[in-house]
């Protein structure tokens, strides 16, 4: 796996970029505390999209379990910068 360092901006930037490409929504800025489903409507299926295009663009594997826990989008920023470059061996 790539040792390439990410830093914060990059991955609110790649957050925010993935979220407008999923729900569709333009000119919306979104907040590190805007609740995924609640504030924000990201259902099951935008869900998995969000998580897919984040995995691609970004490089990092995201957990099925690890998902369940994101309620805010600062919950995915967090988990994406925190494990990013690490790898996940899932046998």
């Amino acid at each position: 796996m790539k040792d390439k360092t990410i830093n914060l901006d990059e991955v609110k930037g790649q957050v925010t970029k993935s979220l407008k490409n999923v729900l569709g929504k333009k000119a919306t800025n979104f907040s590190l505390e805007q609740r995924l489903i609640e504030d924000l409507g990201v259902d099951s299926f935008a869900s998995l999209e969000l998580i897919f295009e984040l995995e691609d663009t970004l490089d990092v594997k995201i957990p099925d379990s690890e998902v369940k826990k994101m309620i805010t989008v600062g919950d995915v920023v967090a988990y994406i910068h925190n494990n990013h470059g690490t790898e996940q061996n899932v046998h």
